[in-house]
């Protein structure tokens, strides 16, 4: 038998590999299979997702006040802030640095605020003032930021307040 042949070397692959080819034959997967992997999949991505997602049902403080500050504009002005000035507000400057511009007059030359809209905005839910401080006690490079809760007595982040850094 001659290899170099094309007709013998198909009819020598087929003779030798087609046998095997059989038995290896492709099974499809049945409609439950694929619907048994899906569901098992969407449950493994679940359970992977929810220690996050759910966190903030487990009182998480952190989130009540970013959410707080969020809706009014506050985390978003101390932001811009930072970005025109080149810091944030000091804690003697207080977050009114978001709605009047800063004594000194370098700093001053640099802000391009309002940064909120109003006064409300810098009060939580309660209608009592957010506290601040920076540099703050917990977060050393950045700023503390606090709501004295619905109690309105600052604990300084202890009992029901409610803080960014807890």
């Amino acid at each position: 038998m001659n290899a170099t042949d094309p007709p013998q070397l198909a009819r020598l692959v087929e003779s030798t590999c087609l046998p095997y080819a059989r038995a290896v034959k492709r099974r499809r997967m049945p409609l439950a299979e694929k619907l048994a992997c899906g569901v098992l999949s969407l449950a493994a991505c679940a359970l992977l997702w929810t220690p996050s997602t759910y966190s903030c049902c487990a009182k998480d403080h952190h989130q009540g006040l970013t959410r707080a500050a969020t809706r009014s504009g506050l985390l978003g002005g101390l932001d811009l802030f930072r970005v025109h000035v080149g810091r944030y507000p000091t804690t003697a400057e207080g977050i009114n640095a978001l709605l009047l511009p800063p004594a000194d007059p370098r700093t001053a030359q640099r802000w391009k605020g309002p940064y909120v809209k109003s006064t409300n905005d810098l009060r939580d839910s309660w209608g009592n003032p957010f506290l601040y401080a920076c540099p703050g006690f917990h977060n050393k490079d950045g700023y503390d930021l606090w709501s004295a809760g619905p109690n309105g007595v600052n604990d300084d982040g202890d009992s029901d307040d409610i803080t960014n850094w807890k």
